[in-house]
């Protein structure tokens, strides 16, 4: 049994993707948030964990969930998850927005009236197109990109003095266009804007089709995925 929650990774896969991009076991521990004993036990036995740790590791190794997550019956009925957590420096959302290519905005708001709610839509509306690379700018766009870090780093402080948190983290979508092309898969980042007492949410996220759903949707669009592996 697998359990409520939890999925069962595979672990042989996560030991040739983290050796092949040089990374140590020590490291993806540390920025997955489990201890080197249980990344040890995850690639050497697929011991269960909880979806949004799979997620976790498969952000940082540049993958989608499905890649590394071993199939089961049950799969079908069930989500893989994201751990938002808060950010409250423009800067740091910025170097989480590095490569998106789409933004999931959402609200969960409890208590907040009509009101406020609007003016956080406002607020929203005005931070999408200002979430840039955390890489050094080019020096022609530096000014204009120092600006609007600011402006950024100005509507977070308005929305913490006004008891509202933002939540966010990013992951990696399968994309059938992008393996066709073998580009990157598809960063994803979600942010949600909560109450100020909320530290932290699981969220349920879209990894994108199976490799077998994507070939299959290859070969009815009159083309094969060569650039898709088991």
């Amino acid at each position: 049994m697998v359990g409520l929650g939890r999925k069962q990774p595979n672990g042989k896969k996560i030991f040739e993707l983290r050796r092949k991009i040089g990374l140590k076991q020590e490291v993806l521990a540390v920025e997955v948030g489990v201890s080197v004993r249980t990344l040890r036990d995850i690639e050497r036995k697929d011991h269960a964990i909880h979806s949004a740790t799979i997620t976790a590791i498969a952000t940082q190794l540049k993958v989608s969930p499905e890649q590394i997550t071993l199939s089961t019956p049950e799969d079908s009925q069930q989500h893989h998850m994201l751990k938002l957590k808060p950010f409250r420096s423009a800067h740091q959302l910025s170097c989480l927005a590095e490569e998106a290519h789409q933004f999931n905005w959402g609200f969960n708001l409890k208590g907040k009236t009509a009101k406020e709610t609007q003016q956080l839509v406002g607020i929203v509306r005005s931070l999408e197109g200002k979430l840039y690379s955390c890489a050094e700018p080019p020096s022609y766009y530096e000014f204009q990109w120092l600006h609007q870090l600011a402006q950024l780093q100005e509507s977070l402080d308005v929305l913490s003095e006004g008891g509202v948190r933002v939540l966010a983290a990013s992951y990696y979508q399968n994309s059938l266009a992008s393996r066709k092309n073998k580009s990157p898969e598809m960063k994803v980042m979600v942010i949600r804007f909560v109450s100020g007492e909320v530290d932290e949410l699981d969220v349920s996220i879209d990894p994108g089709p199976p490799l077998e759903r994507q070939r299959v949707r290859a070969s009815k669009d009159g083309g094969t995925d060569r650039g898709s592996k088991s």
